[in-house]
């Protein structure tokens, strides 16, 4: 290459040394192609953390209503079970509107007693809790047999 050659221009004569544009441009494409994969994943992340967060804490109040009607003798296990089969507003923490708690009231708490079912001596204790988000309704049931013998 002769001494008093412009920088940037290559030995063949003519050709710059640096990018061409087009280069630069699939460079640009497959850069944000990647920054949209990247939120992409981000934002399914956020839906299954939201996803697994709602069915830990419907899976905790369908368990505590069930624990809580466990403290029963087999005889009042009727009267307990004070909720209605359309279902109860609860927030996170189980309470209801007249128990002091603020809204939203995302999940709904329904409790149905199967009297004398399995045998005569035992009660099924079904507890469904629902709730709807952005991607429809869900809802996790819990279902245990109480018994006589178990209870007292």
């Amino acid at each position: 290459m002769p001494e008093n050659a412009p920088a940037g221009v290559s030995r063949a004569g003519g050709d710059p040394a640096g990018f061409t544009l087009v280069e630069i441009l699939v460079t640009v494409v497959v850069i944000a192609l990647g920054c949209l994969a990247v939120l992409w994943m981000q934002a399914v992340a956020m839906r299954g953390n939201s996803q697994s967060e709602h069915l830990t804490v419907a899976s905790t109040l369908a368990k505590s209503e069930i624990e809580r009607l466990k403290c029963f003798p087999f005889e009042d296990l009727k009267k307990a079970v004070t909720d209605t089969e359309s279902g109860v507003p609860i927030n996170r923490e189980g309470l209801t509107q007249t128990q002091g708690g603020r809204a939203p009231r995302p999940y709904t708490r329904t409790i149905r007693l199967y009297e004398k079912q399995p045998t005569t001596r035992s009660h099924q204790v079904e507890v469904r809790v629902a709730w709807r988000d952005a991607h429809g309704d869900h809802e996790v049931v819990y279902t245990a047999v109480l018994t006589s013998d178990s209870l007292n």
